[in-house]
C-alpha cells in the first residue's frame, strides 16, 4: 500500500531519456556526425563534378553569362544534396540516436490539433513576412560597419548566385526553386538549430532567451555572409520564439518556408527587372512601413503567446 501511494505523488515522475542525456553528449555526437555528413557530401559532390566535367565554383561563376536551365539545375542538385547532408541528416540520425523512441518529442515533432497548428503557423508565417521592412533597417545598421574585403566579396558572391540562381523560364524551374531553396532549407535548417541547437542550449543553460538567440547569432555566423548578419540573428530569433511559445517544430518551418517561398514568389513575378533587383540591398524603406512592421509585429508576437498560453 505505501508502495501504491509513492508511485500515486503527483510530484513524481518517471525520468524521460531527454532527463538522463547530458546536453554536450549530444552536441559532441552531433559536431562527429556532421563532420562524417561533410566527407560523405563532398564525395558526392566531387562524383557530380566528374560526372558533369565542371565544378561547382565554375558553374556558378559560367552562370553569369550562360543562363541556361541545365546549368540552373546542376546547382540546384548540388544544393539539395549539401543541405540534405549537412542539416537535415545529423539532425535526425542524432535525435534517433540518441533519444531513440522519443526521438520526436525531443524534436517537438508531433503534431497539435489543427486549428492550434493552423492558428500558430498562419501567425508565424505572417510575423516572419510583416517582419521584412525591420530586417531591412537591422541591415541598413549592420551595412554602417567596417567589414574586411574578404567578407564582402562573400556576401557579393553569394547574392549574385543566388539572384542567377532564381532566374527562371517556365513554371517547372520555380517549382524546383521553392523546392531546393525554400523548403529542403526550412524543413534542415529549423531541424539542426531549433530542433537540436536550440533545445539543448535551453537544457544545458536551463534559461529558453539565452537557447534562442545563441542559436541564432550560430544560425547567422554559419552562413558566412556578414553584411546580412544582423537580420538573419532577428529573424532566426523570431523562429526561435515561434518554436518555443508553440511547443511545434512546425511552426517554425512553415513560417521560415513561407519566408523563403514569399522571396523567390516576388522576383519571379519581377522577371523583367531582374537585373536590378537586389535580395539584400532595398534602400529607402518608408520610416512609416517600419513603424508599422514593429506594430503588426509586436502585436501579433503579444497574441501568439497568449493563444499558445490558453492553449497549453
Amino acid at each position: 500500500m505505501e508502495n501504491d501511494k509513492r508511485s500515486e505523488d503527483p510530484n513524481k515522475r518517471i525520468l524521460s531519456n531527454e532527463d538522463l542525456i547530458n546536453p554536450l553528449t549530444v552536441l559532441l555526437f552531433l559536431a562527429l556526425l556532421s563532420f562524417f555528413s561533410l566527407l560523405i557530401v563532398n564525395g558526392i559532390i566531387f562524383l557530380l563534378e566528374y560526372h558533369q566535367g565542371l565544378t561547382i565554383a565554375e558553374a556558378m561563376k559560367q552562370l553569369e553569362q550562360d543562363q541556361s536551365a541545365g546549368l540552373r539545375n546542376y546547382i540546384r542538385i548540388a544544393l539539395f544534396t549539401n543541405h540534405v547532408f549537412v542539416f537535415i541528416f545529423p539532425a535526425l540520425i542524432t535525435a534517433w540516436f540518441i533519444f531513440k523512441r522519443e526521438w520526436t518529442d525531443f524534436l517537438k515533432l508531433n503534431f497539435k490539433p489543427l486549428p492550434v497548428q493552423a492558428m500558430n503557423s498562419l501567425l508565424g508565417a505572417c510575423m516572419l513576412i510583416m517582419a521584412f521592412p525591420i530586417a531591412q533597417l537591422a541591415l541598413w545598421l549592420n551595412q554602417q560597419l567596417p567589414l574586411p574585403e574578404w567578407a564582402k566579396s562573400i556576401e557579393s558572391n553569394a547574392n549574385a548566385m543566388l539572384q542567377n540562381l532564381l532566374r527562371v523560364e517556365s513554371p517547372y524551374e520555380l517549382v524546383l526553386n521553392i523546392v531546393v531553396v525554400a523548403m529542403i532549407p526550412a524543413i534542415g535548417e529549423e531541424l539542426l538549430f531549433r530542433g537540436i541547437l536550440q533545445r539543448n542550449f535551453e537544457n544545458l543553460f536551463k534559461n529558453p532567451h539565452t537557447a534562442i538567440w545563441l542559436a541564432a547569432v550560430i544560425f547567422s555566423a554559419f552562413h558566412f555572409q556578414f553584411e546580412g548578419f544582423l537580420p538573419r540573428v532577428l529573424l532566426c530569433a523570431m523562429l526561435g520564439y515561434f518554436y518555443y511559445f508553440s511547443g511545434s517544430l512546425w511552426v517554425p518551418v512553415i513560417a521560415h518556408f513561407f519566408y523563403n517561398g514569399f522571396q523567390i514568389l516576388a522576383i519571379y513575378f519581377y522577371t523583367n527587372n531582374i537585373s536590378s533587383f537586389d535580395i539584400d540591398h532595398i534602400d529607402h524603406l518608408p520610416l512609416g512601413l517600419i513603424i508599422f512592421s514593429f506594430i503588426f509585429v509586436s502585436a501579433t508576437g503579444f497574441y501568439f503567446i497568449r493563444f499558445n498560453t490558453k492553449n497549453e
